[in-house]
Formats: structure tokens, sequence, C-alpha cells
């Protein structure tokens, strides 16, 4: 009952995660689309806003499977279990790379939040954080596509 309590949340939190990420990258490429005009703001305030979705569903991601990793008596890193170590691994190397692109997040947001216009002498600085940070989240969203693949398959190697 506990495992597969934990392991439909985990699978919701994957869902969650992995569909706005996809989300958040045509948001992207509709920024990039329409930059220069009124639209242009309109959707990096879109894409503001809704960016903490995929940042608590990629902790809950972590969380939930820590939680069946300890609970369950599978232990992290575990030699018997080289899948659920190399997923403990992709997704370790995301919450770290996610730490340190915090601040980054964080002043951007603001930034975004504070827009007046197409106009806003903040634009470039915004578009240069979201650059930096794409090179970023391309990393983490091959990383996620693995684990699930390690998830579906267990290969024994």
């Amino acid at each position: 009952m506990l495992r597969d309590s934990l392991l439909t949340l985990h699978i919701f939190a994957v869902i969650v995660w992995m569909g706005c990420g996809v989300y958040e990258r045509f948001l992207q490429i509709e920024v990039g689309r329409v930059r220069g005009t009124p639209a242009e703001v309109a959707l990096l305030k879109v894409y503001a806003r809704y960016a903490w979705v995929v940042i608590f569903a990629t902790v809950m991601v972590a969380v939930i499977g820590g939680l069946m990793s300890w609970l369950l008596g599978w232990g992290f890193f575990n030699p018997g279990h080289p899948w659920l170590s190399i997923k403990q691994g992709i997704m370790l190397a995301i919450l770290l790379d996610m730490a340190y692109l915090a601040p980054a997040l964080i002043r951007n947001a603001r930034s975004i939040a504070a827009l007046t216009g197409e106009s806003d002498k903040r634009l470039p600085a915004i578009h240069r954080t979201l650059t930096r940070i794409e090179w970023h989240v391309v990393p983490m969203r091959i990383g996620a596509t693995a684990a699930v693949i390690l998830a579906v398959f267990k290969p024994l190697f």
C-alpha cells in the first residue's frame, strides 16, 4: 500500500515536471518568435508566473523518490540496483544545478514581473539570463528522460 501510494505520487510528479517542462519550452520558442512586440512581455510574464510549477514538481520528484528509497529499503546509490543508483545520481545533479540557478531564476522572475512594455531596458538582460538558464535546462530535460527510461526498463547492466 505504501509503495503504491508513493509510486503514484512519484509518477504524477514526474508527469507534471516533464509536461510543464515541455510547455515551458514552447513558451520560450514563442517568446523568441514575438520578440520586440507587446506579446513578448505578456508571454514572459506567463513564463515567469508558472516557472515555479516546474521547480516544485522537480523537488517533489526528488522528495518522493528519496522517501521511496528510504522507506522501502532500496537505499541510496545501492550497487544492487544500478538503474536506481543512476537515477539518483541524475536527480542529485539536477537538484544541484537548480540550486546553482536559483539566484538567477529569482532575479529574472522579479525583472519580468517589473516589465512595463516591449521597449523596457531590462529585456536584453532578461533574454541573456533565459539563454544562460536554457543551457542548464536542456541537460536537465535529457536527464529526466533518461531517468524515466531507466525506471521503465530497469536494465541490470
